[in-house]
């Protein structure tokens, strides 16, 4: 199991007091875990990135039709919602985590590896998702390579859409799609790694897709029962989808955790 880093400061998800939605069973925090293969069952997609010179950004292209793919649409990435509600508090996510990588045996991809963790480091985002990628054509069943692929795609989304270039931000959700499939590729080679499902949720989360992301908390904490991040998690997307109980207890659940209590502390304020 490599070692997972910490990449920067929790990241703020703005919600609101939504009302209150029928969410089936299947998804709720003490649901039985769900047929994980189903979950990640979409087939043998080949992720392939390339990069436009003339905006030096990341754009996800569907690598059996070779057209862009700006948007993705499978069961596990279902499209955000529409309503866009006016924000009312911020709740808080952990820190997304970097792993470690172990290349022995490829000393050629030294400088490469270098090259991502500093771009990760010094929030070079693009830098980071072009050396991983290229380590991902080398060791294309490495969950960690992968991890630390979709996660460098996941800060560049984050900047798009809390940037305040407003043309920018429609790019964000092909940003978005991005990381996400590079993080189920982690995900499906590396099941039990549960660094890797919570940044996995956190992208799906961020991009609106809470119901999916607590589908995949309630495997993690099952698992984990006593992890602050993953109860925490489970608690923001709780309260996305309007179980607004659940979320409360599920903030409680995570004990003298800083995040969780801030969190909670906020979503009393307004209850």
């Amino acid at each position: 199991m490599a070692e997972p880093v910490r990449l920067d400061s929790a990241r703020l998800v703005t919600v609101v007091d939504p009302e209150p939605l029928d969410v089936p069973d299947y998804w709720k925090i003490d649901a039985p875990i769900p047929n994980y293969e189903e979950i990640y069952d979409e087939g043998n997609e080949v992720i392939e990135v390339t990069y436009d010179s003339l905006d030096d950004d990341v754009l996800v292209y569907d690598h059996e039709s070779d057209s862009p793919a700006a948007v993705f649409h499978s069961p596990l990435e279902a499209a955000p919602s529409a309503v866009q509600p006016k924000p009312s508090i911020r709740l808080k996510l952990h820190p997304i985590m970097a792993m470690g990588v172990d290349i022995s045996g490829h000393p050629e991809l030294n400088e490469f590896l270098q090259a991502g963790f500093d771009g990760l480091m010094q929030r070079q985002w693009i830098q980071a998702a072009r050396s991983f990628q290229k380590i991902a054509s080398k060791k294309p069943t490495d969950p960690y390579v992968f991890n630390n692929y979709g996660i460098a795609l996941l800060q560049r989304a984050l900047d798009l859409k809390d940037g305040d270039d407003e043309r920018q931000r429609p790019m964000a959700d092909a940003q978005f799609e991005s990381s996400i499939l590079a993080l189920r590729e982690a995900a499906k080679n590396a099941p039990a790694e549960g660094e890797i499902l919570l940044n996995l949720a956190h992208a799906l989360i961020e991009s609106g897709r809470s119901e999916k992301a607590l589908g995949i908390m309630n495997v993690h904490n099952l698992r984990s029962p006593d992890s602050a991040s993953g109860l925490n998690s489970a608690a923001v997307a709780m309260f996305h989808l309007g179980q607004l109980s659940q979320a409360m207890d599920t903030f409680r659940k995570a004990g003298n955790d800083p995040i969780a209590q801030e969190n909670l502390s906020q979503f009393t304020k307004v209850n």
